[in-house]
């Protein structure tokens, strides 16, 4: 039976109570001696009331108030000189903290760990040889930090203050020396007896080895001078190198001092800046490079030798722009009255402008005045420069009109005596009126452009009078009793240059591809007309003909024996071709 240590003093008593009122009594009628003065054996020693109450309904509440055992001398000594198998003995190998002589037995802790004051525990199995013992028993003693090595054994664990660092196998990193800045823990592989280890180690820009074809950006060798590791680019991009690219796309400026070789295309969004001379247009010499154009300076023999850089006309060019390119070869201002002049040039084989100036001469006078034009209702007309030559004296001069019988003259002149302002007064008018307003006769029209615009008037020709003449009422529509055009389509390569006409009828595709209908455009290529129906027929062996470009962006996909039917609308805003037709 197991007692619970915090009711033992009740079971005691429970037990003493049975003792003393229940078996003493026989115990001592069987086994006496009694003493001589006792006749009878006493039941029971009373030393305290007893408080007991019946209820109504029959029941009884019994109190003991404070009732002690009185025990007999002799059975309290056998109860203290008891057994002592259950009391822990002095042989046991206790802990103490101190020793103790009574237990010689108990290992002590003060003894043991006199000179490992904080120390970590850990716990050895070793022989028992206490007493002539046998078997084992565990030991308390001091744990020995890493490396070990002394009388103690171990190690048993990593603290501060190690004489060697923690080795790579239990996750420490081997090394004990701070790191320099930069310093990196750099992986070694085991060679022969020495372990996988890190060392401290850092990057290194190195020239190495450039590889031929396809590998990566950067270039790295971890072996050569571990635990060094060298990095070094693909290809050189320093200040002086030279790096090729398949291609270059820049999101800022780009800066170039020197020489650019581009052998495909370059497209610049934004500046281009070329180093000195700046702020010029661009142009390219005749092996393609790009340079500054240098303004013309009138040296005629670079020109035509086709020295390089190219000329150009600027503002501000030292020299003027030159006849030959359309210029007047001068650069001062003229003055009033002044008129460029051409003059022989016996140097060139040509000829030179220069500024004459207009004078007065023996029979002439020359005036160059402005004038106010469109005066009229109160309001005044604009200025205008007016140069006005009169001549006076002198032998007149005949006007006449020129031709013959062959060729008639298409100006008539007649010279009047006296003008209005007393001078001599030469009209000149054209055989017929040419105005708006006027029907002149020819014998033959000959127009080189219509008008786009379209017009609800008919012209035709009045042949007994031999004019055009507007028609009252369009000419009867011819009817098209003939057959339509048909054109066979049997290649890929045919479909491909295939160029829809106005004279087109019914396209008969026998391959398969892409058919696009022709632009309705007035800017078109294509002249198609206000109603023109196309037939476009798939036979066998097509299974996939795409039809595309009509009603806005419409298509079709068609297979042998279906068809589709264009009709032009080219008034439509945009002019597109419907489909009238399905088969």
């Amino acid at each position: 039976m197991q007692i619970p240590r915090a009711e033992l003093a009740a079971y005691y008593a429970a037990a003493f109570e049975v003792w003393t009122r229940l078996l003493r009594e026989g115990f001592m009628a069987h086994h006496g001696p009694l003493p001589a003065t006792e006749a009878v054996p006493e039941h029971a020693l009373l030393l305290a009331a007893v408080d007991a109450k019946a209820r109504a309904d029959g029941t009884r509440a019994v109190r003991m108030l404070g009732r002690p055992q009185l025990l007999h001398l002799r059975l309290l000594q056998e109860w203290l000189l008891r057994d002592g198998s259950q009391d822990a003995p002095r042989e046991a190998h206790y802990l103490l903290g101190k020793g103790d002589p009574e237990l010689d037995h108990a290992q002590d802790l003060l003894a043991d760990f006199a000179a490992s004051n904080h120390a970590m525990t850990r716990i050895d199995i070793v022989p028992d040889t206490t007493d002539g013992g046998s078997g084992n028993k565990a030991r308390l003693v001091p744990a020995v930090k890493w490396p070990g090595g002394a009388t103690g054994g171990g190690p048993d664990y990593y603290g501060p203050g190690m004489s060697r660092p923690i080795p790579v196998t239990d996750g420490g990193t081997g090394q004990a020396t701070p790191p320099a800045t930069g310093a990196l823990l750099v992986g070694r592989a085991a060679a022969g007896s020495t372990p996988a280890r890190f060392e401290l180690g850092s990057l290194q820009g190195a020239a190495l080895p450039k590889p031929v074809g396809p590998s990566p950006n950067i270039l790295v060798d971890a072996t050569s001078a571990a635990p060094f590791i060298k990095l070094d680019t693909v290809q050189d991009i320093g200040p002086g190198a030279s790096p090729t690219f398949n291609d270059l796309t820049l999101t800022d400026d780009l800066a170039v001092a020197g020489d650019v070789q581009v052998n495909g295309q370059l497209s610049v969004e934004g500046e281009l800046v070329l180093g000195q001379p700046l702020r010029s247009v661009l142009a390219t010499d005749a092996s393609g490079v790009v340079t500054a154009a240098q303004p013309w300076d009138g040296d005629e023999a670079a020109l035509a030798a086709g020295a390089s850089p190219p000329f150009v006309y600027t503002p501000g060019q030292p020299e003027p722009v030159r006849i030959g390119d359309g210029g007047t070869g001068l650069q001062q201002h003229p003055s009033k009255m002044q008129m460029l002049v051409g003059v022989p040039d016996d140097s060139t084989g040509g000829g030179h402008y220069v500024l004459a100036t207009l004078v007065d001469g023996q029979n002439t006078t020359v005036q160059f005045n402005q004038v106010s034009e469109g005066e009229g209702d109160g309001e005044s007309g604009t200025l205008a420069w007016q140069l006005r030559i009169d001549a006076q004296g002198g032998v007149p001069t005949a006007v006449v009109a020129a031709g013959g019988r062959a060729s008639p003259a298409n100006l008539t002149a007649v010279t009047s005596s006296v003008g209005s302002d007393g001078g001599t007064l030469v009209t000149i008018d054209t055989v017929q009126a040419l105005h708006p307003g006027a029907a002149p006769r020819f014998r033959a029209l000959s127009l080189t452009g219509l008008p786009q615009r379209t017009t609800p008037n008919l012209i035709g020709w009045d042949a007994s009078t031999f004019e055009l003449v507007r028609m009252s009422a369009p000419p009867p529509a011819a009817v098209d009793v003939g057959r339509w055009g048909i054109r066979y389509i049997g290649s890929a390569e045919e479909l491909d240059k295939l160029e829809i006409t106005d004279d087109d009828h019914v396209l008969v595709i026998r391959v398969n591809g892409k058919l696009t209908l022709p632009n309705l455009s007035a800017s078109s290529r294509s002249k198609i007309s206000e109603g023109r129906v196309i037939v476009v027929k798939a036979v066998l062996p097509v299974t996939e003909l795409g039809v595309l470009g009509f009603e806005g962006n419409g298509s079709q996909v068609l297979k042998a024996p279906s068809s589709l039917t264009f009709i032009a609308a080219t008034k439509l805003d945009p002019p597109q071709w419907l489909v009238i037709g399905r088969s």
